[in-house]
């Protein structure tokens, strides 16, 4: 139970006995992108955002953009 299985045997994923190299642009996409998702819908929705949370939005969103047009991957080695 909460095993992740990374090559594709059972589960929804599709590929096969290929790995994907996790790196840092993937983990700093992957922590913004819901912060950023729910600061989208919220303005659709016209509902508030607190101020905090809406630094830490812009924040995590400045940080990925850096680290992904900087091709940062400073997190690479740890990430395997």
């Amino acid at each position: 139970v909460g095993e992740v299985n990374h090559k594709g045997e059972g589960g929804g994923g599709g590929g096969g006995d290929d790995d994907y190299d996790y790196k840092t642009k993937d983990l700093a996409v992957d922590l913004a992108s819901p912060l950023v998702a729910y600061k989208l819908v919220s303005s659709v929705l016209n509902q508030e955002v607190p101020p905090w949370l809406d630094a830490i939005i812009l924040l995590s969103a400045l940080g990925a953009a850096w680290v992904v047009f900087t091709d940062n991957g400073a997190l690479d080695g740890n990430l395997q």
